[in-house]
């Protein structure tokens, strides 16, 4: 993906197309999800758990990574953007959903529940 960025003729870099990218990770967010408890409310990244800590940073770098991308792409001349920048863009924002929900899987089999988020007064 970064080579799809970095290289300035469109017509030698890196082809990012591949959906099937996208469907696994939609796949395997659907498995995890069956086995968790509903989500109800916001809840707070980290924890007790360092391993979904850690899950929830690489998620909030992925975002990072997501509104980067989404404001280049948005930069760039419209006419010459291919299939595949919007493909990064949807890869992007699954991967993000989908460190999310690791992360509280990965909670949740170590035996902690999730920490609401309470509106501070």
């Amino acid at each position: 993906m970064g080579s799809c960025v970095a290289a300035n003729n469109r017509s030698t870099r890196f082809v990012f197309n591949d959906a099937t990218l996208i469907t696994n990770l939609e796949e395997q967010i659907d498995k995890m999800t069956e086995e968790l408890p509903e989500l109800r409310h916001f809840i707070l990244p980290g924890g007790p758990s360092q391993t979904a800590s850690y899950l929830h940073l690489a998620r909030a770098v992925c975002r990072r990574c997501e509104r980067l991308l989404t404001k280049w792409l948005n930069e760039q001349i419209e006419d010459e953007q291919p299939q595949q920048d919007t493909i990064m863009g949807i890869y992007l924002n699954r991967l993000s959903d989908y460190l999310f929900t690791l992360a509280r899987y990965v909670a949740y089999k170590e035996g902690h529940e999730d920490i609401i988020y309470h509106k501070s007064k």
